[in-house]
């Protein structure tokens, strides 16, 4: 979030991003977030269930996921001016 200038702020604090724990079922408890920008859920991240989502695609291994929205970032950064020139067609 450095590249797009957003801070990392407590959570609550709507003028920043921050991390708060989920409880989305395709992760395991407890090894799980989202990724809060400005009130809004952006993202995700966690390490997947074995049980109820690696043995249904047969993945043998341990997996993590990461999921962000970055349209959304960009969309506020062009909002606000902040893409150069060159992106703000």
């Amino acid at each position: 979030m450095e590249v797009t200038a957003i801070p990392f702020v407590p959570a609550g604090d709507n003028t920043g991003y921050y991390i708060n724990l989920s409880q989305e079922p395709e992760f395991l408890a407890g090894r799980q977030a989202s990724i809060i920008s400005k009130g809004k859920q952006i993202g995700k991240f966690g390490i997947v269930h074995p049980h109820q989502v690696l043995n249904n695609f047969d993945i043998t291994g341990p997996c993590s996921l990461v999921e962000i929205d970055i349209e959304a970032l960009l969309l506020e950064r062009l909002y606000f001016g902040l893409l150069p020139n060159c992106c703000n067609t």
